[in-house]
């Protein structure tokens, strides 16, 4: 289930959301070659950080740039990101991994000294290893580690790479402080870093053929890389409104079901989050009817679903720690297994739930003075109670407190400005709200989104082409949903366009729609 060393440690299991810098698609990538995949005894520990680049800088030394120095800087840093840090006056640069030798080589540091006169390393604060391996997860519970090996070898691959590429490799490998030779851990490691506990069988499955439909593809390693980037935001960021929304309703009828809505799961039409979100095409007018209902929609899943979410999380990690404290530490597998526990354990876990409550208040009155009343947890009646609401206001109502003490708290933080993000705001091809001239542009099907979608939806079927319906039944399945009528048909225009649907003058006719890559 991933460690919980405080009130949200559980959702901190999957991503940690007090960093706004981790989650680029460069840095996922590069931890998860790094810290992930490949093996400690390969690894190397070369310092790179943005104050003195003294490991990497030597690289260089053998190019000659008689005619401009500032040509030699731009060359050196041709193949590194600029990303923002934990300050705004900070950047983080972070040498794109366009080759395992690359991530694997060098360590990441900050420009943070320690007290020791020690730079600290810069560690993975993005999505979690136990998350992203999750997305590699049969529906048995095992690996696929066939597709992980693919995606390894995409990424040792020397083919097709430029020449800066070649010569920072070649260059890496003659220098003798870097001795490592890359390579992936055994399917037995990775199985045991993987968290099993809160993850959906069914998109991990699509995630699987989708990714295996673009390592297939024989497009420029540059283009490839970028589609792959892109599947995997779009995967984490949706993956994040599944559970999100499932842990809405989860907490919401905690008391009327005997079991969770994943383990009675009968695939992603069951799902809270099929049709959820209201969509819009990108040729729709921003003062639209449709634009105004889905600028509601947003703020709703704002609040309710990612603000409120995130409290949600840390009361079912309280609900875990207490079948833990009562079960010799065991985790639960699943909510259900909670739920029979209160059920056939009643007086045991009320017993333990009050302790807990205790100290819950405790923490809560020591940061606002006389604010939880003690004698409440005794006079309470709490088989008539939601355990999991109650709890899910009672930290709802702190991070509301502390938000209203502080602007900039560490709760706005975690949700305003990331968890929004998170949820498509910064992928690749971002879809959820995208500001641009003014203009906020939420959940919105631009051009780029829609061909990226099209595209993995039909390659993973291993066709070139999909039925408009069954075109549309995929889309609900993701969670989307057009607005109006008026919405479908924009979108099916904006397809037209696309060249990727031909609209037949035969109403009897069937209506396909075409791929546009791989073909």
């Amino acid at each position: 289930m991933g460690r919980r060393t405080s009130w949200n440690g559980y959702i901190n299991s999957i991503y940690y959301p007090e960093n706004t810098s981790a989650d680029a698609p460069e840095k996922i990538i590069y931890y998860f070659l790094r810290d992930t995949l490949c093996s400690n005894e390969t690894k190397g520990n070369a310092k790179f950080h943005a104050v003195n680049n003294k490991e990497w800088e030597p690289i260089f030394d053998c190019v000659d740039f008689k005619s401009s120095n500032e040509l030699k800087k731009n060359f050196m840093y041709y193949y590194i990101t600029e990303l923002e840090g934990k300050k705004k006056s900070e950047a983080s640069k972070v040498p794109v991994p366009f080759h395992t030798l690359i991530p694997c080589t060098f360590q990441l540091y900050t420009s943070n000294l320690k007290e020791d006169g020690e730079y600290s390393k810069l560690d993975n604060k993005g999505f979690r290893e136990e998350f992203l391996l999750a997305f590699f997860l049969k529906e048995d519970g095992s690996l696929n580690y066939e597709l992980i090996k693919k995606f390894w070898d995409q990424f040792c691959d020397e083919n097709d790479l430029n020449y800066y590429e070649k010569f920072i490799i070649d260059q890496v490998r003659k220098n003798q402080a870097f001795t490592n030779f890359p390579e992936l851990r055994s399917q037995d490691e990775l199985e045991k870093k993987v968290d099993k506990y809160f993850i959906c069988k069914k998109q991990p499955k699509q995630f699987q053929k989708e990714l295996d439909f673009i390592l297939k593809l024989e497009i420029p390693r540059v283009e490839k890389i970028n589609w792959i980037q892109n599947l995997l935001y779009f995967h984490f960021s949706s993956y994040m409104l599944r559970i999100y929304t499932v842990i809405e309703q989860e907490e919401r009828y905690f008391n009327s079901t005997d079991s969770d809505i994943c383990i009675k799961c009968n695939g992603l039409k069951s799902c809270p989050l099929y049709s959820k979100i209201l969509v819009k095409s990108s040729h729709t007018g921003y003062n639209s009817k449709e634009a105004r209902e889905i600028s509601e929609q947003f703020n709703y899943i704002r609040g309710n679903i990612f603000f409120n979410g995130y409290s949600r999380f840390i009361a079912f990690s309280v609900l875990c720690e207490i079948y833990e404290d009562l079960n010799g530490k065991t985790e639960p597998n699943n909510l259900t297994e909670i739920k029979k526990l209160i059920k056939n354990r009643n007086d045991d876990f009320i017993k333990k739930f009050k302790e807990k409550l205790k100290l819950i208040y405790e923490e809560i009155n020591r940061v606002f003075p006389n604010t939880k009343d003690y004698t409440e947890i005794d006079q309470k009646n709490w088989n008539n109670e939601n355990v999991f609401t109650f709890l899910y206001t009672v930290f709802k109502e702190y991070y509301e407190k502390v938000e209203s003490n502080k602007k900039s708290s560490s709760r706005e933080n975690a949700t305003n400005g990331v968890f929004i993000k998170l949820a498509g705001n910064k992928m690749g091809c971002g879809y959820l709200n995208i500001v641009s001239s003014g203009n906020s542009h939420k959940f919105e099907f631009s051009s780029k989104f829609l061909t990226f979608i099209t595209n993995i939806i039909i390659g993973r079927e291993q066709s070139n082409k999909i039925l408009l319906e069954d075109f549309w039944e995929f889309i609900k399945q993701n969670g989307f949903i057009y607005a109006s009528e008026r919405e479908k048909l924009n979108i099916e225009q904006q397809l037209v366009h696309l060249g990727m649907l031909e609209k037949k003058s035969d109403a009897g006719e069937s209506i396909y729609i075409r791929k546009t890559i791989g073909i």
